[in-house]
């Protein structure tokens, strides 16, 4: 047709109205599986866009005039609730692609669809068989894909290193593809689940690989990613010298991508960094800097960390009771968003009233001026007496 050829524009037409002019013709023409074919490319595009009710419409629309000898349609069905999350019906539609043909595509949008209803065992008999004829057929890119989806079930199981297995074969693929931004990716997932089982040296060296990976192919976004990974795992595993100098070299390449979590989250962490070693000044600007951009960006969770942290700097430099305020604020913060970090804070500023032998009724009024004050700046009257300004 003219929209398979690329010449749509020369009647003025967007290539999307030629193919469904075009399916229009074959639906007509009683073609099914042309117009399978095609409906096929429409959906391929609306789904590129979100538009996953005219997905179903239209595959739907088919079935209703050949619903025995097309698994396309079908499969498509299965996708557009499978993104929609909508996973019975997913698996219902999948089900019968299946039944139609045997293809591995349709045994995975299966096995996944069976998979988030937590239906672990079938969602692996079916990726297994997905698996199987991926490989029979060669096609190493559908095998790293099933292996990803049986990666999730080990991890949804507690099996770390039955994911870490998969995930190492994984990397295998995508280097013998050639792909590096598909290895780096994986190897920083094998990174994740090393560190989850503490083995940090080999971690960080899937990590490092990953970052050069990324460097070399020039996709600095993701290096940028990469590098922080690094600098958290080496934060996490109390080098605090490597991870700042990762922090110093991630936090530029945040800013030119106007990442502002991203900062947030470098700054904190140099927060934490700077405190340990004693620099408190350059700790306490980090932490209000990156408070501001929580506070910008409506993160109550790490806006909390941000005035706790403040306020241990606080009391470390005897303004006890300065510091005993940001960590009530932290707490309050916490638990207006009803989080779980509020059940390890709450005791800390209980413990620390005591020391300063406030009695239960000042205790109160404490908070209370603290949710007064909040209500008027956000806080930032605290912050700054906290520091001494």
């Amino acid at each position: 047709s003219l929209a398979e050829a690329g010449h749509s524009g020369e009647l003025g037409l967007s290539r999307l109205d030629v193919l469904l002019e075009a399916r229009g013709h074959y639906m007509a023409a009683e073609d099914w599986q042309t117009a399978a074919a095609t409906t096929g490319r429409i959906s391929s595009y609306l789904r590129r866009r979100g538009h996953y009710e005219e997905i179903i419409r239209l595959n739907r629309e088919l079935l209703d005039q050949e619903s025995h000898s097309l698994a396309g349609p079908a499969a498509w069905m299965g996708q557009a609730y499978l993104d929609q999350e909508d996973f019975k019906k997913a698996g219902q539609w999948y089900e019968r692609a299946v039944k139609i043909s045997p293809e591995p595509a349709n045994y995975h949008g299966l096995g996944l669809s069976l998979m988030h209803q937590e239906r672990y065992d079938q969602a692996k008999e079916s990726l297994q068989k997905a698996s199987d004829a991926y490989n029979e057929a060669g096609d190493l890119s559908g095998q790293a894909a099933v292996l990803s989806s049986l990666a999730a079930i080990d991890m949804k199981k507690g099996d770390t290193g039955a994911a870490l297995e998969k995930m190492e074969r994984i990397a295998g693929i995508m280097k013998q593809l050639g792909d590096l931004p598909g290895e780096a990716q994986a190897l920083q997932e094998t990174a994740r689940l090393e560190m989850m089982a503490s083995n940090f040296d080999s971690a960080r060296q899937r990590l490092n690989r990953s970052l050069e990976l990324l460097q070399s192919s020039g996709d600095s976004r993701s290096a940028a990613f990469a590098l922080f990974n690094l600098a958290s795992l080496d934060l996490e595993r109390g080098d605090f010298q490597n991870a700042a100098e990762e922090y110093a070299r991630a936090l530029p390449l945040f800013r030119a991508m106007g990442d502002q979590a991203g900062v947030a989250a470098i700054l904190h962490s140099r927060g934490l960094i700077q405190a340990q070693a004693g620099e408190k000044e350059l700790a306490i600007s980090s932490f209000k800097e990156a408070l501001a951009i929580n506070q910008e960006l409506g993160d109550r969770a790490a806006e909390a960390g941000s005035f706790f942290q403040l306020g241990a700097l606080a009391v470390q430099q005897d303004r006890m009771a300065e510091g005993l305020r940001l960590m009530a604020l932290a707490a309050v913060v916490l638990r207006s968003i009803k989080s779980d970090e509020v059940k390890s804070v709450e005791p800390l500023v209980e413990r620390l009233a005591s020391q300063l032998n406030y009695s239960q009724e000042q205790f109160m009024v404490m908070v209370q001026e603290v949710l007064q004050v909040y209500a008027k700046d956000r806080g930032w009257g605290l912050v700054e007496k906290s520091s001494g300004k």
